[in-house]
């Protein structure tokens, strides 16, 4: 198995960004051209298929969207040794959520802007899927906090996705997730309670 990382605002230009600048970024676009535009990556890139990996349409899909110094940059880090990408399921669906959030159904054609901006867009998007986990982050040694717990447990959902799917742990996940997290949300008055119903 051949790990790889995905590329980053941050590793581009030596900041992270903020949320604000992506979206203010993304903000201009139609919210059905992003859409349509995520929806293209997601099946050209078969994103379901994690063994799944069509270099030619990842080539082609990098070139589309940015200028042709960081095209090459990224199309020669898919196939080197140091493997860097810039798309992901995740990613995507982040872009995703965000248009259908914050850009209006009139507005620039995504498709028809000149590459390079909706790069920045996708490289902006993977600065915040870091959570500072790793030991190069300055985590203190021995007890850690319930939230930086919670977060590294986000990030196994993700990976035990891409594992493939088997019954016995998703089960064993809802029964917990249903057992500590119903009796909180009975008080919401959005929640169903759908096992009560039937």
């Amino acid at each position: 198995m051949r790990m790889s990382t995905y590329a980053t605002f941050e590793s581009m230009y030596g900041r992270k960004s903020t949320i604000e600048e992506l979206i203010a970024l993304l903000r201009p676009f139609s919210r059905e051209s992003v859409l349509y535009l995520c929806f293209v990556i997601g099946a050209l890139l078969k994103m379901w298929d994690p063994d799944e990996s069509p270099d030619s349409d990842y080539a082609l899909l990098v070139r589309s969207i940015f200028e042709r110094q960081r095209a090459d940059r990224y199309c020669f880090s898919a196939r080197n040794n140091d493997q860097e990408f810039v798309f992901h399921r995740r990613q995507v669906l982040f872009i995703a959520k965000l248009a259908v959030q914050h850009c209006s159904a009139i507005g620039l054609d995504v498709l028809r802007n000149p590459p390079g901006i909706f790069g920045t867009i996708c490289l902006m998007a993977n600065d915040h899927f870091h959570f500072g986990l790793t030991a190069g982050n300055n985590l203190t040694l021995g007890v850690l906090d319930r939230d930086r717990i919670a977060r590294v447990l986000a990030e196994f959902v993700v990976v035990q996705e891409y594992g493939g799917i088997y019954a016995v742990k998703s089960t064993a996940r809802f029964h917990r997730l249903y057992r500590l997290h119903v009796p909180a949300l009975n008080l919401h008055p959005q929640y169903v309670d759908l096992a009560w119903l039937c």
